[in-house]
């Protein structure tokens, strides 16, 4: 009887270790294996859902209800040559506000739901991508949203530069999956108004593609 009860005791605390065992691999293979690929998956749905959410805060704020003359007054001479460039900063500054406001609604409204993702995504496997019980994951805006006005210049021609005004967005959200959480940065460039400044012609113009190109112009002695 006794050998009988050290036998189910031992048969008892070998089943136990097995399970323990079981479960420590298991959870070795979710930490290395299938949570970056979980992680990468919700990043680039999270990433997805909050560019979405920016371009349709600015198209609300933007699109349609604002001119280049909005953001800057081109400053001129008596001979009506533009001189200087002022830019509005507080009307920019009251459009960068605003905006903030609508890109926070819009994450607070696409991001109520959370997103789903099937287990078998998680395998790296073509078979099973869609199959398995689904991953609920939490989508939560953080702090606050930042905007800022760009301007960059380039050059459109012989006498001719383009100015083109883009507002950055930058937001962040954390993405909350079973057992752990984690933030993702969202950056985002719109553009919102350019034009064209069109400047004198003048008088000599080179262009030169190649640095080395220039050297050809002044004639080599005939030694060379």
């Amino acid at each position: 009887m006794i050998r009988r009860k050290r036998f189910i005791k031992s048969r008892f605390i070998f089943y136990i270790t097995v399970i323990i065992a079981i479960l420590i691999i298991m959870l070795i293979i979710i930490d290395t294996r299938i949570k970056p690929v979980l992680f990468a998956i919700c990043e680039a749905k999270v990433r997805v859902i909050a560019t979405e959410s920016i371009n349709e805060a600015v198209g609300k704020r933007l699109l349609g209800n604002v001119s280049y003359e909005d953001f800057v007054t081109m400053v001129r001479d008596s001979s009506g040559k533009i001189n200087a460039l002022q830019a509005n900063t507080v009307k920019m500054n009251l459009i960068a506000s605003q905006l903030t406001e609508y890109v926070i609604e819009e994450l607070n409204k696409r991001t109520q739901q959370g997103i789903e993702i099937p287990v078998g995504a998680t395998l790296q496997s073509s078979i099973f991508a869609g199959a398995g019980p689904m991953i609920r994951v939490k989508v939560l805006p953080v702090g606050s949203v930042e905007a800022d006005f760009v301007s960059q210049f380039e050059q459109a021609g012989v006498n001719q530069t383009r100015h083109s005004i883009n507002i950055r967005v930058e937001t962040q959200v954390r993405v909350a999956v079973p057992l752990d959480s984690y933030l993702v940065t969202v950056v985002s460039h719109v553009p919102v108004v350019d034009t064209v400044i069109i400047g004198d012609v003048p008088r000599y113009y080179v262009n030169v593609d190649d640095g080395e190109q220039i050297l050809d112009i002044v004639p080599r002695p005939s030694g060379e």
